[in-house]
């Protein structure tokens, strides 16, 4: 089983990425800032649309994807037990949708598709409430990133749970260094001990850029990431990113982080 991660720039429906992507022989794919898809792209997966929000409550005029060679369930947003955090889950289902994906020949899996925004949550919604468990230490705000991991709290998924979250996180532990730490590696730490391995870093063995700023001379940051459970880990066979010289300038300024499973 091969699950691509990839954010597409708004690619619209001609775009050459889809050539890219078809080559890379996805049976799971979790795409974000999509503008449109071609007909062989909807005509070979089974496609699920989620459309994110802007910072002040719009539409985008772009959607995230999901694509497979089987069955998805209905998306659906990720929940918590307490009123506000559902209702801001609510109101970004477009950026956190949850779904099941059933492949022939495999278990069922359950894929979050994220879509983390570089802005945070307006203040005036969590400021009265207590977000001792929620917040980071070392950051002064709260994000989407954020409402996932209260999430997840909730649901602790198990090690023998097939989970994958995969996305743009918008965020790097290289972001940590430069001014002060802002809570990027807390933040990853965090997901760690809920048992949710990167699998970019676990086949890697370190953190693997996969975005190019417009103000980098190079692919430095490391915004695209794959988690899985224990029991998906236990199946990986390799997780990469694409080559540097097809995609960035040509396709995207993000690179796909490719995994295989056995």
């Amino acid at each position: 089983m091969r699950i691509v991660t990839w954010n597409c720039r708004r690619a619209t429906a001609k775009s050459e990425l889809w050539d890219y992507l078809l080559a890379l022989a996805p049976d799971v794919a979790v795409l974000q800032e999509v503008s449109g898809l071609p007909d062989e792209i909807t005509s070979s997966f089974s496609v699920e649309r989620m459309t994110p929000i802007t910072k002040d409550g719009r539409q985008q005029r772009f959607t995230n994807v999901v694509l497979a060679k089987g069955e998805i369930s209905e998306a659906r947003p990720l929940t918590s037990q307490v009123s506000w955090i559902d209702e801001q889950l609510c109101r970004f289902a477009g950026n956190l949708t949850q779904m099941t994906v059933s492949l022939p020949g495999t278990q069922p899996i359950e894929v979050v598709s994220v879509y983390s925004p570089a802005w945070p949550l307006d203040r005036e919604v969590w400021s009265p409430e207590d977000v001792t468990d929620i917040k980071l230490d070392l950051n002064p705000d709260l994000w989407v990133a954020d409402l996932l991991h209260a999430a997840l709290k909730e649901r602790a998924p198990t090690s023998a749970d097939r989970l994958v979250l995969a996305g743009d996180f918008n965020l790097c532990e290289s972001f940590d260094l430069w001014r002060k730490p802002r809570g990027n590696l807390e933040y990853l730490t965090r997901l760690a001990s809920l048992g949710l391995v990167d699998a970019l870093r676990r086949s890697q063995g370190a953190m693997t850029p996969t975005f190019k700023g417009p103000r980098h001379s190079a692919v430095a940051n490391q915004l695209d990431y794959l988690f899985v459970t224990q029991a998906m880990s236990a199946k990986l066979l390799s997780c990469e990113v694409g080559a540097i010289e097809d995609v960035i300038g040509k396709l995207s300024d993000h690179l796909p982080v490719v995994a295989e499973f056995s």
